[in-house]
Order: structure tokens, then sequence, then C-alpha cells
């Protein structure tokens, strides 16, 4: 706070009719400044010691910069899709303040928005899906906006891919080869189906390998390897891509005599 040649958190301003002047500035941080006001109910002055205090309190908001426009999410234009398919959508916003955070409830299983408000993934199930997405600026202001997905069943992939010969639903579990603690293990996932011609790309999530071990993408094959530290019984997703075709699969490996599902 600054008045005159006072500056600092505490100062003494005379009043002029009721009216006192000082100046307040913040750094770079934003929220809110609480101000303390007190006066002496005695002879409104200060100056001379307080006799009779009144006070009261005034949260002053800080911002670090001003919106030119109030945040807004213009009309969401219907989404069309199809179940198999990779999608992917922009919605546009305008207004507010920057960086934005976004977030959306009810979207077609399958599909995720990214911080950068970019829906996409690849549909799962065929139907009509009403979604929200919302929006949140630097200052906080929220807004929200309904968005119509309708998701087509689509064609049959003509030659799916397939891992290790495994149902390739993510549901029915795939047992790889058992291990043991402190012995190294090696094992190498492949795929069947799809375009021979284009990579295979390899992904392990969740991170729930057993403590020791690792999942690799190395030429066409998701390789696991390591040495496991600890005895139990791990069960994570590895998934394939080859081209536009993508196939998830659960896995499990045992380790040692523990049966217990791996922390």
């Amino acid at each position: 706070m600054i008045q005159g040649n006072q500056s600092g958190s505490v100062l003494q301003v005379r009043t002029i009719g009721g009216v006192g002047l000082f100046s307040l500035s913040s750094g770079l941080n934003t929220g809110s400044i609480v101000l303390e006001y007190v006066t002496d109910r005695f002879d409104n002055d200060v100056t001379n010691g307080i006799q009779d205090p009144v006070t009261a309190l005034e949260a002053v908001p800080v911002n670090n910069s001003v919106a030119q426009a109030p945040l807004s999410l213009p009309d969401l234009a219907d989404q069309e899709a199809v179940v198999g398919l990779p999608f992917a959508a922009v919605f546009p916003i305008q207004g507010g303040v920057a960086p934005y955070t976004w977030s959306a409830i009810a979207l077609p299983s399958g599909l995720a928005i990214s911080n950068d408000g970019i829906v996409s993934g690849v549909p799962q199930g065929p139907g009509s899906y009403s979604g929200v997405i919302t929006v949140v600026d630097a200052q906080g202001t929220k807004v929200s906006g309904n968005v119509k997905f309708t998701v087509a069943a689509g064609a049959s992939v003509p030659n799916p891919l397939t891992v290790n010969g495994c149902v390739s639903n993510g549901t029915a579990v795939c047992s790889l080869p058992a291990g043991n603690v402190g012995e190294a293990y090696l094992y190498s996932l492949s795929v069947t189906g799809g375009n021979a011609s284009d990579p295979v790309v390899w992904t392990f999530a969740p991170a729930t390998l057993p403590a020791g071990l690792r999942g690799s993408s190395t030429g066409n094959n998701g390789v696991i390897s390591g040495t496991p530290t600890a005895s139990c019984n791990a069960r994570f997703l590895v998934t394939a891509t080859r081209g536009s075709v993508t196939v998830t699969q659960q896995v499990a490996v045992q380790i040692g005599a523990n049966t217990a599902a791996c922390p």
C-alpha cells in the first residue's frame, strides 16, 4: 500500500469528507488481498491514538490480466463417429483469459478430452450421446456446453489383430510363462492380423508390471524383460497398434509362489 511518503502493510490515511485515498499494488500472483480498515469512533483521527476502534474488512481480487470479452463456448456442432475408427474434434472457445482447463462428462465410451480441449479416441459402442464440455479460464470463470455425438456401428474390421492367439477384448486374461524372484525374465509378445507391411507399436498400461520388469516395443514385438524383485501375480494391459488397427489385451504374469495381486 502507498500513500504520500508512506508505504508498507500499514498506513495512516487522513480522510476528507470521510474519504481516504491510497494506492494498492501487487506482484504477479493472483488471488485476493484482504484489507482491514480501522478508524477511531471517538474523533475519527487515528494519528493521535485510537480510543474507540471501528473495524471493517474488504477483499480485493487480484488478476494479472483482464478478459477482453466474456468467456463463452459458441454453439457446439453435432459430432459423428464410427465404432472402431479413430475420432478427434476440437471445440472453439471465445473470450476469457488463458490458460484454459477443459473437462467433459457423458462422452461416448472410448473418447476423452485433453487439457487442450481435444476430444479424441476410438468409440467403442454405437448410439446417440449427449456430452457436456466444460472450460475454466485462468480467472476461475466457468462455462459449459452440450454436444451431441452420433456413433454409427460401422463395418467390422476385416482382419483384426490378435495378441498371441488370445481373445482380444481386454477382459479374457492371457497368461504368460511364470517367473521367479531374482531370475532374469524375458518374454516376447506378438500379434497376428492387420496389414503385415505396417509396423507394430506396443504400449503397456497401467504401469503395474511386476517390480523389476519393464515393457518395451522392439521391432514388431512387445518385450517384457528384467529381473523380478517381488513374488506376486501381476495383471496389466498391453496394446498393440498396427496402422489404424488397435487391440488391447489383459495379461497375467505369476512371479514366485505368492498369488496375491502385485501392488
